[in-house]
């Protein structure tokens, strides 16, 4: 029997490890061959290691940068969330990521500006 995945611990253990800045367990969330895009349909990344290069150094050149979730919504394997990214605390942007989620990993995130 296939376990059943809790998609909001998954993306609540993702957001966790950006706001630690922690670049392995970030990865841990993800699919190797994970994508990131932006609005509209616009590739950022794909795969472990373009998402670690670009996490790390974004981690190194802001140190305080976080993300806090405002509001989810669950539909099936997607999550959406509204968040608000916060440097120093003081928010700095709005977003919305909407995550999909396969075999209990993140396999593609798109992110609206």
């Amino acid at each position: 029997m296939e376990a059943v995945c809790d998609v909001n611990a998954l993306i609540d253990a993702h957001i966790a490890a950006y706001n630690r800045h922690d670049v392995a367990a970030f990865m841990a969330t993800l699919d190797p061959e994970a994508e990131i895009y932006e609005h509209p349909g616009k590739l950022q990344l794909r795969g472990h290691d373009q998402v670690r290069s670009h996490y790390t150094g974004l981690f190194t050149k802001l140190p305080e940068l976080t993300v806090e979730v405002k509001r989810r919504t669950r539909l099936e394997t997607h999550i959406v969330d509204e968040e608000s990214l916060v440097l120093s605390g003081k928010e700095i942007a709005r977003d919305v990521a909407v995550y999909r989620v396969e075999n209990c990993l993140i396999s593609r995130v798109d992110t609206i500006d």
